[in-house]
């Protein structure tokens, strides 16, 4: 994941605080609402195959597209592969830092015996070069000194295991284990100061990691620091100076990072019927902050996927509002949540 920036102005639309549903035909699918400003998908409204993962630099942004990763001009909307990764793969993550990019994805599914699959590597010339087996990978984000953190749950289903916190030397491929957190893999984002945000589905909560904790290379759930109780169980993470954006299911929320309060939803999805005659199934995946555009990969569960013939995900570009606007959009008060430190 990536961490974005405030803008320094803010769009009347979102003054007017819009609610604005896309059909097919408009590009998003149908069902599809942003609450608070306008959405379009990006690649001229066309459909992506199957895919996860999202990287936002420069004006680029980065996606994991089945079997290929690709960057997408978000102002031209032009799109160029970068490599081809592996065969039938099951996109995970991809992050981008310093001119390289990196990917990982799903080689074989858990079971009860063996763990998940993954591949991880780094994507350059053309080429996708695999640097790491590290298995079970699910998200990761790049802190600002280059610091790469990686969750991942490396065991079969079932395990008492869980969720651990992974560091990666891109040179070499070598992982080092920093943290164990237990239960099912969750989204990741980092701030600027290098503290790591971790979506815990299990307790319904976003909890922060202190970078300093994470230098001394042994963190565990009762280090963290609890941020916010989500509506539902979390998924993926973006954040700017002041807030969290969280998918829940079919839904995006946004959530102060000083009190942890419910500030506003920015984005859900309603099934609705779809193209293919059934009821469509469409849930959020990977998102990314910038400025005040929120992005965001959605995929339709009820479509059979077969690639090139019947892709079912997009990539949306989700007007949000600046923090300094949410007065606009608040009545009253804040109740403010109590942060604590987490024991287990």
């Amino acid at each position: 994941m990536f961490y974005g920036c405030r803008c320094a102005s803010f769009k009347a639309l979102v003054i007017a605080v819009a609610v604005v549903c896309l059909n097919w035909s408009s590009g998003a699918w149908a069902g599809v609402q942003a609450h608070h400003g306008t959405i379009d998908t990006l690649f001229s409204g066309s459909m992506f195959q199957f895919g996860n993962g999202l990287a936002y630099d420069n004006g680029l942004l980065y996606y994991f597209d089945y079997n290929r990763v690709v960057s997408i001009d978000v102002n031209s909307e032009a799109v160029v592969d970068l490599a081809t990764v592996g065969s039938n793969a099951g996109p995970a993550f991809v992050t981008y830092y310093n001119g390289n990019t990196y990917a990982s994805y799903t080689t074989s599914y858990a079971s009860v015996t063996e763990a998940a699959g993954s591949s991880t590597g780094v994507v350059s010339g053309g080429i996708y070069t695999e640097k790491s087996t590290l298995s079970g990978t699910y998200d990761a984000a790049v802190a600002p000194g280059g610091t790469t953190y990686i969750v991942a749950s490396p065991y079969p289903l079932g395990s008492e295991n869980g969720t651990e916190i992974h560091t990666i030397d891109w040179s070499t491929g070598a992982t080092t284990q920093i943290g164990v957190i237990g239960g099912p893999t969750g989204g990741v984002a980092v701030d600027a100061s290098g503290n790591l945000y971790y979506a815990h589905f299990n307790d319904s909560a976003v909890y922060r990691f202190d970078a300093a904790d994470l230098a001394g290379g042994s963190v565990t759930l009762d280090d963290a620091t609890l941020i916010a109780n989500t509506q539902s169980g979390p998924g993926y993470l973006a954040l700017n100076n002041e807030l969290i954006f969280v998918t829940e299911g079919k839904t995006i929320n946004a959530y102060d990072l000083a009190t942890g309060t419910l500030r506003y939803t920015a984005a859900t999805v309603n099934d609705e019927a779809g193209a293919q005659g059934a009821q469509e199934s469409i849930y959020f995946g990977s998102i990314g902050l910038n400025g005040n555009t929120l992005y965001a990969v959605t995929s339709n569960y009820d479509y059979t996927f077969a690639p090139d013939a019947n892709p079912i995900s997009q990539v949306l570009a989700i007007g949000v509002p600046e923090p300094a606007s949410l007065a606009l959009l608040i009545g009253g008060g804040l109740t403010m949540a109590v942060r604590r430190r987490c024991h287990r």
